[in-house]
């Protein structure tokens, strides 16, 4: 039975589309496995390092290892549903909680509360991606990503000869 030859335009479409998903799913696994995540940015508060709408990639570490100058996302005190990034000007400990006293960079004065962390890891900020408040949700940034990887994929789905 004659096989027909795959061009090497082919054969590269096909690496790349599979080499893609396996990237997708190994950052998928360290993602989940390594606690890190995505969050937007609400206020101007830590302006110019984060703009309102930038998206920041943080990272979960112990409260240990927290240091003056470190980025963190806290649980606001008059609301622990809501979380804010700001930068740590103090940290002591009293028994096994972190206590964090924070400002915001645009900000002229440290908060006025101190922020009382009783968990063993604290969110980081490790990454910002500016988005110029182009994209105002960490959910609509990976709905949009996904809608473009769905239609790469069918394009390359549609596209094959053999």
């Amino acid at each position: 039975m004659n096989t027909p030859t795959r061009s090497r335009f082919q054969r590269l479409r096909d690496f790349s589309l599979l080499f893609g998903a396996v990237g997708l799913i190994i950052a998928a696994f360290f993602s989940v496995s390594m606690q890190i995540g995505m969050v937007s940015i609400a206020s101007g508060s830590m302006e110019p390092a984060m703009s309102t709408g930038d998206i920041v990639i943080f990272g979960k570490i112990s409260t240990k290892s927290v240091s003056t100058g470190d980025v963190l996302i806290l649980p606001h005190p008059q609301d622990r549903s809501i979380q804010f990034a700001h930068r740590v000007v103090g940290a002591s400990f009293d028994g096994d909680a972190l206590l964090v006293e924070s400002k915001g960079d645009a900000n002229p004065q440290k908060d006025g509360w101190v922020t009382r962390v009783a968990v063993e890891r604290v969110p980081k900020v490790l990454a910002v991606l500016p988005t110029a408040s182009i994209v105002e949700s960490p959910y609509l940034l990976a709905g949009f990503i996904a809608f473009f990887l769905f239609a790469a994929a069918l394009w390359v789905f549609l596209s094959r000869t053999d």
